[in-house]
């Protein structure tokens, strides 16, 4: 079936997503930052088995967002109308990158409607200090992102953060990009100011999945070196619904590589 696209008003915002695949089930999908959900259309094998519903998330691709931060209530509304829409109740989550940092953030609420997990490279389960509570709280995040002109001195706490070895070489890179652009640069505090409500308690969480038997699915580049798997690896120990792969790319790779490790998954886990 080839892809749909649809429109979900929600409040004074317009989500835009995706609809592809003609299985029984229903899979929700949650994209990287700057990226969108379009880059899911590439997994062809999850088609087989799922109806999936790819969001482009607040501030990327098409959807529009009026308001600079989004929460974890408004997010778990729109995927409940978003599913509604299509008569589906029960559904899987999958997540990379920043989406699987999300996807972490929601599952304390989200697991009695789950099937299964699966996170792609997620964020949120490597230490970063940008991402701690106590050296950014979110009344230090708010004042800095009302001062992000002119950019020069974000740019020099990412060199210094860089040659502290606080940030390793793709992740500056990555960052750079975005904070040389007024829109890119918004977008980015934008977010981290929003993933302060999403925060990731890996112990809570792990308790969590083994109570409940969640299927857990964590897939990681072995090049990766924005998310490095060993953390992925790390969260997986030790619960038995877990499963762990690796597939030979980087960070970004959703493509022919992982689609290759899911259908490999999905024909030997018919409860995937």
């Amino acid at each position: 079936m080839s892809p749909s696209y649809h429109q979900l008003d929600f409040g004074p915002h317009r989500l835009h997503y995706g609809c592809f695949g003609q299985g029984p089930k229903a899979l929700v999908a949650l994209h990287g930052f700057a990226n969108h959900g379009g880059y899911f259309e590439e997994l062809k094998s999850l088609g087989e088995r799922y109806r999936v519903f790819a969001l482009d998330l607040p501030f990327h691709g098409k959807t529009h967002w009026e308001k600079p931060q989004f929460n974890p209530q408004e997010l778990l509304q729109i995927i409940q109308l978003m599913l509604a829409k299509e008569n589906f109740k029960r559904f899987s989550l999958a997540g990379h990158s920043m989406g699987g940092r999300i996807a972490l953030g929601l599952l304390p609420k989200l697991w009695p409607h789950l099937d299964a997990l699966i996170l792609l490279a997620p964020a949120g389960l490597q230490p970063t200090p940008s991402d701690s509570p106590i050296l950014f709280p979110l009344f230090l995040r708010r004042f800095l992102a009302a001062r992000l002109e002119p950019p020069g001195w974000i740019l020099s706490i990412f060199a210094w953060a860089r040659k502290a070895k606080l940030l390793n070489k793709a992740t500056y890179v990555l960052f750079r990009q975005q904070i040389e652009q007024a829109d890119r640069r918004q977008r980015l505090f934008n977010c981290w100011i929003s993933l302060y409500n999403f925060p990731v308690h890996k112990r809570k969480l792990k308790k969590l999945i083994q109570e409940k038997e969640l299927p857990l699915y964590i897939i990681y580049g072995k090049e990766d070196e924005i998310t490095p798997g060993r953390y992925g690896q790390q969260f997986a120990k030790n619960l038995p619904s877990a499963q762990f792969h690796w597939v030979a790319d980087g960070h970004f790779f959703l493509r022919a590589p992982l689609n290759q490790c899911l259908a490999q998954i999905l024909e030997e886990q018919p409860y995937f």
